[in-house]
């Protein structure tokens, strides 16, 4: 996969093509699994292409020490670029969603209302109750009361005095 020839890497150890940046982690996590039989871990990493680029690599290693037919880390790696190209393409997709989601539940635009009973005049002609109209717009539900001046306005034998 990093393009080298046979006689180019025998002899030295995969360190050697491990971006700088990334090469104390990688021995680090490496010095952590060989302390726990039986322990498994991943790492990402870059590696130099023979070419002399970088491709980022998911390490994967296994601790079988103990193992009696192992004796041994066993280490796997995988070029993730494609991984990493398709979260990006998720998380710009998730971002588009949310977006729009966020445009359905949102009035816009001119809404013809009546003057008198306020029902809203629909592109279709008709007319809606404007609770109905807004609960089916938008994620909102209605509860109904009576506010101090049309309770006194309706209702005046019930309205409370305000108290001096």
């Amino acid at each position: 996969m990093l393009g080298y020839k046979e006689e180019e890497i025998v002899g030295s150890t995969c360190f050697e093509l491990i971006h700088p940046e990334d090469r104390d982690g990688v021995l680090g996590a490496l010095d952590e699994l060989v302390k726990t039989p039986g322990a498994r871990d991943s790492v990402q990493c870059r590696a130099r292409h023979a070419e002399g680029f970088w491709m980022t690599f998911e390490i994967v290693a296994s601790n079988l020490l103990d193992h009696p037919e192992v004796r041994g880390v066993v280490i796997n790696g995988r070029h993730i670029v494609d991984r990493g190209k398709r979260e990006a393409h998720k998380d710009q997709l998730i971002a588009e969603l949310k977006q729009t989601l966020m445009g359905l539940n949102t009035l816009s635009g001119i809404l013809r209302i009546c003057a008198s009973c306020k029902k809203i005049q629909e592109e279709s002609g008709s007319w809606q109750q404007i609770e109905a109209y807004v609960r089916d717009h938008a994620q909102v539900e209605f509860s109904h009361g009576i506010c101090p001046e049309c309770t006194n306005y309706w209702y005046p034998e019930q309205a409370q005095e305000k108290p001096e």
